[in-house]
């Protein structure tokens, strides 16, 4: 599953749209332990950049991030060298924001809404969050998108993207082009939208 790369920064609109979403933890395999916001309002690196710093593996995956021990399941986090006494206080400060937190093997991992974890992220929702509930915001989002240092194809895919434009199996349909199958050509599970392709699809 595709992820947002800390947060979405676009023209310094800053934390304003990553943020918004966070996740709720299942078998925690697309899910990074320091850069996805997943525990609280913010992504663990930002609330303890000390800790992130002594981290041996900064991109660690949840599920890499532990071990099960009789049934429950034990946190194990390595560090690069011996901790001093205050950042061994952090380490604890740490251990308690993600006390009680446990992966779920059998069960997906999915995006939420911060404000509200019963809506689930969307490609569909969030153009209607940008586009509606802070149009303000959108203007700048848009007017600021294209003044972004990449390649023009890159600024030509995500635009894409956030209009749903993209040439989906799912997009091919509604235009009447006819198609053998609609689902994922990569998992072969789901059927191939713009959500599913950039931020659902799961190939072990």
């Amino acid at each position: 599953m595709e992820r947002f790369e800390g947060d979405l920064d676009v023209g310094g609109l800053g934390r304003t749209f990553g943020n918004r979403f966070k996740w709720v933890v299942g078998n925690g395999r697309e899910v990074f332990f320091w850069k996805d916001n997943w525990v609280g309002f913010s992504d663990l690196k930002s609330r303890f950049p000390r800790l992130f710093s002594l981290s041996v593996v900064k991109d660690a995956k949840l599920f890499r991030c532990g071990d099960w021990v009789n049934n429950i399941w034990v946190w194990n986090l390595i560090w690069r060298s011996g901790l001093f006494e205050w950042e061994e206080n952090q380490v604890s400060q740490l251990l308690e924001e993600v006390h009680g937190l446990s992966l779920v093997m059998e069960k997906e991992n999915k995006w939420v809404w911060n404000d509200d974890e019963s809506i689930e992220y969307s490609v569909n929702f969030a153009y209607s969050f940008l586009r509606g509930e802070e149009e303000g915001l959108a203007k700048r989002l848009y007017s600021s998108f294209w003044m972004i240092k990449a390649l023009p194809s890159a600024h030509v895919t995500a635009w894409r993207v956030l209009e749903n434009k993209l040439a989906t199996k799912v997009n091919l349909e509604r235009h009447e082009v006819e198609l053998e199958s609609i689902l994922c050509y990569l998992c072969g599970v789901n059927e191939l939208t713009t959500n599913h392709l950039f931020f659902g699809c799961r190939i072990d």
